[in-house]
């Protein structure tokens, strides 16, 4: 379980990987593929706890088999 209450309001690459206990090279490609969204800052990259914590919400949806399906009319 990730413990989203201890977190820092944004983190580096490598507080993403503690905080996911996923290796660097995951990290980065997570943030390349915008499959996680960041901020850019000159050459660093920084990633608010809200959009890891929408990741893990999306993974989790997917990973349960539930995704849901919009309509736009």
């Amino acid at each position: 379980m990730i413990d989203f209450e201890n977190m820092p309001d944004v983190l580096t690459i490598s507080d993403l990987q503690k905080a996911l206990q996923i290796g660097r090279n995951t990290a980065y490609r997570l943030v390349r593929s915008k499959e996680l969204r960041s901020i850019h800052i000159g050459k660093r990259i920084r990633i608010p706890k809200d959009y890891v914590k929408e990741f893990v919400e999306r993974q989790s949806i997917y990973e349960n088999g539930v995704v849901s399906c919009q309509t736009h009319e």
